[in-house]
């Protein structure tokens, strides 16, 4: 996949006017946009095949495994950073080294799960046309469901960049450090549970998984509760120590992350049990169609309303439509509630 996505990434590499699409003034950084383009592409594409590691962690329920290396990799780059920021690198160059940290991290990461777990080294004789299929079934969906998360999270900024500036993306991105504070933290319940949850699916222990599932969603959402009260109270002083400057967002900007935090908690505690009983198609289509609306919603509206705007967009689509559709669909699996 690494190498097909090269194949056909190359020529917008070439002929697409990266400036003009990010919006760059500035000759110097205009200069550079294709360079540092190119560069997130180039370690996008050879951190590809590494991802599998968390999830060969997360399936042997070891996830704390990957959770250490995890928490390695984020210092490691803040030190690579660190360097390149005092010794005055490109910006191409501060992508590769805060990028390679986390690629070597991987790597290590992978000798060292198949050193321990040595029936998992790759082997030409174990590919198939019966294996290939089934790993299509699956990972098919699964890569479109991941192309419609990756527009409801990741095309903020581009959109931000064309509609309010460049200045503008900064702000943003302090803000989103702050937002995710919360869904980290409810992630890192989400990825051990969510091998159990399949487990327990396949061997037919449908009280065990009704249970661990609400006792898990009142979990989250006492945590979305709780950021709710950080962000309304705390969240200007949070960006401001993340971002060592004076930010400061207005309150219907916070409320809105306080929306989006909720509701995406619950959609995703829906999300995951969708994919743990292996019925994700129709959810595959409400991910996507939520990305489309959400990049849309976005850009529409983030010349009137800003930042706002843009947060606004976010949680539209799944609390119109997801919030009560995911759990119609799963209430064949969760209706044994605990007493």
């Amino acid at each position: 996949m690494a190498i097909a996505l090269a194949a056909l990434s190359l020529p917008f590499l070439f002929f697409v006017p990266w400036a003009d699409l990010l919006n760059v003034h500035d000759p110097n950084v205009a200069r550079e946009s294709p360079r540092v383009v190119a560069t997130v592409l180039a370690c996008f594409l050879v951190q590809l095949p590494f991802c599998i590691v968390p999830a060969i962690y997360a399936a042997y329920q070891r996830g704390h495994i990957a959770a250490v290396f995890t928490g390695a990799t984020s210092l490691l780059t803040l030190a690579a950073l660190a360097v390149g920021m005092r010794f005055g690198f490109s910006l191409a160059s501060i992508v590769l080294v805060t990028s390679g940290a986390g690629i070597g991290l991987l790597f290590v990461n992978l000798v060292l799960a198949v050193r321990e777990m040595p029936w998992l080294a790759p082997r030409f004789r174990h590919i198939s046309l019966t294996a290939l299929r089934a790993l299509g079934r699956t990972s098919g969906a699964l890569f479109v469901f991941q192309i419609g998360t990756l527009l409801v999270g990741e095309t903020q900024s581009l959109i931000i960049a064309r509609r309010l500036g460049l200045s503008q993306v900064a702000e943003w991105s302090v803000l989103m450090r702050v937002y995710l504070l919360l869904p980290i933290l409810v992630q890192m319940i989400d990825v051990p549970l969510m091998p159990a949850l399949r487990e327990a699916h396949v061997r037919g222990e449908r009280e065990w998984f009704a249970t661990a599932f609400w006792r898990m969603a009142k979990l989250k959402l006492l945590i979305a509760a709780a950021g709710c009260v950080l962000y309304a109270f705390g969240g200007n002083l949070v960006a401001n120590l993340i971002g060592g400057a004076d930010f400061h967002f207005d309150a219907r900007v916070w409320v809105a992350c306080g929306v989006s935090l909720l509701v995406t908690v619950w959609v995703q505690s829906y999300s995951d049990l969708l994919i743990a009983v292996d019925r994700f198609r129709l959810l595959v289509f409400t991910v996507l169609i939520d990305g489309v609306v959400t990049t849309a919603l976005g850009y529409i509206l983030a010349p009137s309303l800003g930042i706002f705007g843009v947060m606004l967009a976010r949680p539209a689509f799944s609390l119109l439509v997801s919030a009560w559709l995911l759990p119609v669909m799963c209430r064949e699996w969760v209706r044994l509630r605990p007493a």
